[in-house]
């Protein structure tokens, strides 16, 4: 399947953060294949009846994985209709962490936080010019820093993979936009 050329930026940013094939008992998701986990690939397949998959995560190819991450991670969440410079970031938060990422970015707009990037959240992007942006993005990104330490803080497991998620979101600054 051809996909947008930010789309394929970012996801092949994030797939070399997801590994391949994981099952770190301290890892909430349990088994996962390219960051795909178990309830995820679950929510795929009702919503692809009748398509020719696998039954289980640990079956899934790199192709299908990736188009998990653009329906249920990109499309679904409206990462499209972001301004560039946040697409990256914000479609690898989701990936990493659902929902939040678009809670922290409304936080971070300073616009209400419920979850959905609607008029009022994009509206509030498109009249900001390319440094205001920038400065947004790594705002942005700081908070998921900051999102990430507070995981770690309240969840003794989430300690094994502090030092990963930091080299993660550190290396977000220089994702390229």
């Amino acid at each position: 399947m051809n996909y947008e050329p930010s789309f394929n930026d970012a996801v092949q940013f994030t797939l070399v953060k997801e590994g391949v094939l994981s099952d770190n008992p301290n890892d909430k998701g349990g088994l996962t294949k390219y960051g795909i986990t178990h309830t995820t690939w679950a929510a795929y397949l009702a919503a692809n009846k009748g398509a020719k998959l696998p039954a289980t995560v640990d079956k899934i190819t790199r192709d299908q994985a990736i188009d998990v991450y653009y329906t249920m991670y990109w499309k679904a969440p409206k990462i499209d209709a972001l301004p560039r410079e946040l697409q990256g970031p914000a479609f690898d938060f989701e990936v990493n962490s659902g929902g939040r990422a678009i809670e922290t970015l409304q936080a971070v707009l300073g616009v209400d936080q419920d979850g959905e990037l609607g008029p009022v959240t994009l509206g509030k992007m498109t009249t900001m010019q390319a440094p205001a942006l920038r400065r947004l993005r790594n705002d942005y990104i700081t908070q998921r820093g900051i999102f990430l330490m507070d995981l770690a803080q309240h969840n003794q497991n989430d300690v094994t993979f502090i030092k990963g998620w930091f080299k993660r979101v550190v290396s977000l600054y220089d994702f390229a936009y």
